[in-house]
């Protein structure tokens, strides 16, 4: 890293434009690029980022708050600069705050209950729209933000403290989502294929993602081997949760096309920012902390409790 500040760096970063991929041809072109081009990049930032999660989670308490709050204001520093890159230094930085503030109000409520944590989110997306109409800087982006910004980082926090065995879900939440992208990746450099969502990801396949679901049915079975829970549900939820994550970063990529970036900032050197890190994650847990909510005898199942 330079010397430049980390609001420097994230604003700089997001005035990069994507080239746009060649629709005519997308949808029956095949993925064939050499299969290590970025992957030694993915172990990096695994590297960086596993034992920090791993370690913030065993820890708990204040730790894992502060892991978490500070990726939470990384991830709103990224969003709102993305939605109001155009606009003068002041409203990016005011808007960033008050995105920061809500994602660590949500992180404080996390262990109140899911409910809280939709609850802030909810009003801060509010917020933001009446922000994002006053300056006339893309609203409904600006609240999808603060949600997205907000509610994940809370679900960290309550499914942490949700149940005695939270962590081997965790862990497992971990492995599955991790290893999905992983495998999807080297599956689809590997084998090709149609792509699966041209529009919004010009370098995801059909093959990488049944690759990645694949690996995650494998994961789940090793997980029900370990728990003594049911086989099968833990394929069906380790599927689920593959697909969530899967969908949580063709929803990122959506909105990076959207606003002509390659990626959300170079927090992470060479690899882009902590959103294109952590956002199939953001998305296995949100889902897990709901399904802990609202099924909980599934959860303990899966736990074997």
């Amino acid at each position: 890293m330079t010397s430049k500040t980390v609001t420097d760096d994230l604003a700089e970063s997001t005035s990069q434009q994507t080239k746009q991929p060649d629709n005519s041809s997308s949808e029956t072109d095949k993925i064939r690029k050499p299969i290590f081009g970025n992957f030694f990049k993915r172990v990096v930032a695994a590297i960086l980022l596993a034992p920090l999660c791993i370690w913030s989670v065993v820890q708990g308490g204040v730790a894992f708050l502060i892991v978490t709050g500070i990726c939470a204001i990384i991830a709103s520093f990224e969003w709102s600069f993305m939605v109001s890159r155009e606009q003068v230094q002041w409203k990016r930085l005011l808007l960033s705050a008050i995105m920061s503030i809500s994602a660590l109000t949500a992180i404080y409520a996390g262990s109140s209950g899911i409910q809280m944590v939709l609850a802030i989110s909810v009003f801060a997306a509010g917020l933001m729209w009446v922000l994002g109409q006053g300056f006339k800087i893309h609203p409904l982006s600006l609240a999808f933000g603060a949600v997205y910004t907000s509610l994940p980082f809370g679900a960290f926090v309550f499914l942490r403290e949700s149940s005695e065995n939270s962590q081997l879900m965790m862990f497992a939440i971990f492995a599955i989502v991790w290893g999905t992208d992983t495998a999807g990746y080297l599956a689809g450099k590997a084998y090709g294929g149609p792509l699966l969502a041209p529009k919004n990801s010009p370098n995801k396949t059909w093959t990488g993602a049944i690759g990645g679901v694949i690996y995650a049915g494998l994961a789940g079975a090793a997980v029900a081997n370990l728990t003594q829970s049911p086989l099968w549900l833990w394929l069906v939820w380790s599927v689920f949760l593959s697909i969530a994550a899967q969908q949580g970063d063709l929803l990122e990529s959506m909105f990076k096309r959207k606003f002509g970036i390659k990626d959300m900032s170079n927090v992470i050197p060479g690899h882009g920012g902590l959103l294109d890190r952590l956002d199939g994650l953001m998305a296995a847990i949100t889902v897990a902390a709901f399904f802990s909510l609202f099924f909980p005898s599934l959860i303990q199942k899966l736990l074997g409790e």
